[in-house]
């Protein structure tokens, strides 16, 4: 009887001295206070029903407000307070891809805590994106890698319509250069980068040859300013081209 007690006696302590390691909610970062606040339990092996309990002094006036809008089944829920927080501060699916990607790890965590954060994120950003399939699987690469080719006009064009798929958000992106070219491109200064000049790509210079056909080079590849031959390298011994040290004919 006694060392139950003292036992139960001792749970308090131990919970009030948890509160300081717990980090405070910022209304700008509320993903990596998730991961922070989580991350210090488990390190402190707090039991995950009991997480609830520490969650609301942490959380801003804010997100209080969206827990007291929950039914108390709802707040003994530790998954379902953190649901509600995140859909009321709109961390959509590129909030969380953008945090996947940026996320690093941190000096106290090992390899495997790491993984598991990160993993964590990944599945918020498959739950939001609502994959199930391969198919939206390959749709959400691909929506990404498009978005990651528009110009940057272009693209706060699209993002602002929040495409949901790499359809619309090629449509999106048509519309915007359809738009440019009939308005003839007004207000973009050097002209909409959707509109097409005529002019060859300068990364596709010509290389002048000796038999008179041109050769494309890629990114000015042995070219100079303009298209024009680069100077050849002299060997600064005999002032002569076409050979390094070892070879010198001198």
């Amino acid at each position: 009887m006694q060392n139950n007690r003292s036992s139960r006696g001792s749970r308090p302590a131990a919970r009030g001295e948890i509160y300081h390691l717990l980090p405070k909610m910022d209304d700008a970062d509320t993903l990596v206070f998730f991961q922070t606040f989580e991350g210090a339990l488990q390190l402190n092996e707090i039991d995950k029903s009991e997480w609830p309990k520490f969650l609301p002094a942490h959380l801003t006036p804010k997100a209080n407000k969206v827990l007291s809008s929950l039914s108390l089944s709802e707040n003994m829920d530790y998954e379902t307070c953190k649901r509600a927080v995140l859909s009321y501060f709109k961390l959509d699916s590129h909030a969380y891809l953008k945090a996947f990607r940026t996320t690093r790890r941190s000096r106290d965590e090992n390899y495997k805590m790491f993984k598991n954060r990160l993993k964590e994120i990944l599945l918020y950003f498959v739950e939001a994106k609502e994959i199930d399939t391969f198919e939206t699987l390959a749709d959400a690469v691909l929506h990404e890698h498009v978005v990651n080719l528009l110009l940057a006009d272009v693209k706060q064009f699209v993002s602002s319509k929040q495409p949901r798929n790499a359809d619309e958000c090629s449509e999106y992106a048509d519309l915007y250069c359809e738009v440019s070219r009939n308005t003839g491109g007004q207000g973009q200064g050097q002209g909409h980068p959707c509109k097409h000049t005529g002019q060859p790509d300068a990364s596709l210079r010509q290389i002048p040859r000796a038999d008179g056909v041109n050769k494309p080079a890629v990114n000015g590849s042995n070219t100079g300013t303009l298209g024009a031959p680069k100077r050849p390298i002299l060997y600064w011994g005999c002032n002569t081209p076409g050979h390094k040290f070892s070879g010198c004919p001198s």
